[in-house]
């Protein structure tokens, strides 16, 4: 934190799960431990959608050690639904018996479409929404292994707008059928996951997939350690200390684990289209054998030399990069899939619409609506307090 406030003029804190979880409190340094450090206020964010915001709210402050529980400068009631006078003077109660102010109540925002924070967005009924009940209509069928340990998720929101996919996660080989393009993307956890998907089977159906022929062909995608798993070996003395791993053996690499970590802005061409994305693994791609390269990257001039390695790597259908963010690039995304729809025997009409405009236009969405249900005078006034060191001259 210091050497971030060191560098740039805004530094945006925000916590990670409750900052009341009194058996960790200890140890947890990336909650109100910061902000104290810091010398800055905190705002807690109930969701009052799961029930019981009120207790949620007061409890939070009355389980903190009282160097914490001063910190906390307001409140926020998140997500409600219906008529707002059914709280009654319920901000009012919580304000008195905690002393924190409700700096306002944001009624749920329907078909808000942004990236979720975490991976709890991949079950139950928030994944079911996420569908946008598109199956029916879909040309194309598209199946994303649902890795324990998934990270960057993130990486296949734009195929959401492709009114053409027919999206569905899977844990199984039978759940995994026949689509026609398969991703594998990121994960925390690469051998161990790697594992668990031997477990189920879908190590071999992958495999399958992957070399059978005829008029109907999937193609494969590794996205990082989706990629790693596609290679030959894995071996990891590092980030799970599993030693060496054989891998899927589609694409001839191998992948090295070290403690020095990739973390760049990349940028280059993809299937003769420009791409921008980032790298963040601990994992080096190594080539065994030809690897049909299919991506060109560049290293911006402010990013210190790197390891080389292969981000690319690519065997008749099947591909793998270790880039995040490749179809956030619409020129990109649309080639790729009207490939896979080729391979695949089928039809792909591209939707015309343009990721970053549309989050930019779902990120002004979300602002008219705080702005319109919070405070912000109130929070305003928090940021530029005594209770904040201020900017950095």
């Amino acid at each position: 934190l210091d050497d971030l406030r060191s560098r740039f003029d805004v530094v945006l804190l925000e916590g990670a799960g409750s900052p009341t979880e009194i058996n960790l409190l200890d140890n947890d340094i990336v909650n109100l431990r910061l902000a104290e450090h810091a010398g800055v206020p905190a705002i807690v964010v109930g969701d009052i959608d799961r029930g019981g915001v009120f207790a949620s709210l007061y409890g939070t402050v009355a389980l903190l050690p009282d160097n914490l529980a001063q910190l906390i400068k307001g409140f926020v009631i998140n997500k409600f639904r219906g008529d707002p006078s059914l709280l009654l003077d319920g901000a009012e109660q919580l304000q008195h018996r905690s002393g924190v102010a409700t700096l306002g109540v944001v009624p749920m925002l329907e078909n808000l479409n942004l990236d979720e924070e975490d991976s709890l967005a991949l079950s139950g009924s928030r994944l079911l929404a996420m569908t946008g009940g598109r199956v029916g209509a879909a040309t194309l069928d598209v199946a994303i292994i649902r890795l324990p340990h998934v990270s960057n998720f993130t990486d296949v929101g734009p195929l959401w707008l492709e009114q053409d996919l027919s999206i569905r996660y899977v844990n199984t080989a039978r759940e995994l059928g026949h689509p026609d393009l398969v991703i594998v993307p990121g994960s925390k956890a690469t051998v161990a996951d790697l594992k668990w998907m031997r477990s189920r089977g879908l190590d071999r159906a992958i495999c399958q997939l992957a070399s059978a022929k005829g008029p109907r062909r999937t193609t494969i995608l590794g996205i990082c350690a989706g990629y790693q798993m596609l290679g030959r070996t894995i071996n990891d003395e590092f980030e799970g200390r599993q030693g060496r791993t054989e891998g899927l053996g589609l694409l001839e690499v191998e992948t090295i684990f070290g403690q020095e970590k990739v973390l760049a802005q990349r940028r280059g061409t993809a299937l003769g289209q420009p791409i921008v994305g980032y790298q963040i693994h601990h994992g080096r791609v190594l080539p065994l054998g030809p690897i049909g390269g299919w991506l060109d990257l560049s290293v911006p001039n402010d990013v210190a030399p790197r390891v080389p390695e292969e981000e690319g790597a690519c065997a008749d259908n099947v591909f793998g990069t270790t880039l995040h963010g490749l179809f956030d690039e619409d020129g990109f995304r649309r080639v790729f899939l009207s490939q896979v729809a080729r391979r695949a025997g089928s039809t792909f009409s591209p939707t015309r619409t343009s990721v970053v405009l549309q989050r930019e236009a779902e990120l002004d969405r979300l602002a008219d609506h705080l702005e319109e249900h919070l405070d912000l005078s109130a929070i305003d006034s928090l940021i530029w307090s005594d209770q904040s060191l201020g900017p950095l001259s």
